[in-house]
């Protein structure tokens, strides 16, 4: 069972509370008086603990905070839950690079999964057209997945996308509580 850990006060009539889990919940709170809060937040009061004054630049830096996590959580591309780390990101936009330029030199065909590898590679290797020789991108679960040039393109796009659509998700919600709306910025429906 999650514990709550602290209590945060924000500007207006609202309150972060903080549980052990990590989760954060923002709630109205008119007044902020300790009888007409829930039992919960009165035990942790009645047991030392203390609120803290917070103001909307440490809000919103949370939600920066968030937004990173998300960006580096992983992203879904094509059923398959693919990492997002900075490092991931970086081999992707190379991938996606190596695919534009085989692509734009005529190479690259739709379903052609040894579309990386140079003739030099195939005659070194020990058989031709050897499955280790087929582009393939590692998943999270390790699973390795083939894919063609026009595939990792879009591969490209998508982790693009997942950055892209989390960055605008944190300024949206940043934007409204700045204008001082009520909201739990840690609530899965206000993110992509």
């Amino acid at each position: 069972m999650a514990r709550l850990q602290n209590v945060r006060k924000i500007e207006g009539e609202k309150v972060l509370l903080v549980y052990d889990t990590g989760q954060v919940i923002t709630v109205p709170w008119p007044g902020f008086a300790a009888d007409a809060v829930p039992a919960q937040v009165a035990s942790y009061l009645a047991s030392g603990g203390v609120v803290i004054e917070l103001d909307i630049e440490e809000i919103t830096d949370e939600v920066d905070r968030l937004r990173e996590a998300k960006i580096n959580g992983g992203f879904v591309f094509g059923d398959v839950l693919f990492d997002s780390r900075p490092e991931n990101r970086e081999d992707i936009a190379g991938a996606y690079s190596l695919a534009l330029g085989v692509i734009m030199s005529g190479g690259g065909a739709p379903g052609d999964l040894y579309w990386h590898v140079t003739p030099d590679l195939i005659s070194t290797s020990p058989e031709p057209f050897a499955p280790d020789l087929m582009f393939v991108w590692i998943a999270h679960d390790n699973s390795h997945v083939p894919m063609d040039a026009p595939t990792v393109l879009a591969f490209g796009a998508a982790a693009l996308v997942h950055k892209k659509s989390m960055i605008f998700a944190a300024a949206s919600i940043k934007a409204r509580l700045r204008a001082g709306e009520p909201l739990d910025y840690t609530d899965p429906a206000l993110w992509p």
